[in-house]
């Protein structure tokens, strides 16, 4: 894991409900798997969010939305 992955990863769990820690860390590591292969795009960011949402606590949800938004910028695909 890079280590701009890692403070994401890191950044992520701590936003994330207790209870859905294990789910998180889960979709985190296919998430950077893939990005590391160059085969993520803005689409499977989005899949992403998705997923990762209900699983936020809620005060949350907002500012993890906005840091999705502004890494989704830096996509090409």
């Amino acid at each position: 894991m890079q280590k701009e992955q890692e403070q994401f990863y890191n950044f992520i769990l701590g936003e994330t409900k207790p209870e859905h820690q294990e789910a998180v860390k889960a979709l985190l590591v296919d998430a950077f798997a893939n990005l590391d292969t160059d085969n993520f795009t803005k689409a499977d960011l989005k899949v992403l969010a998705t997923k990762l949402t209900p699983l936020l606590k809620e005060e949350s949800v907002t500012l993890v939305t906005n840091v999705f938004t502004e890494f989704g910028k830096n996509l090409q695909k």
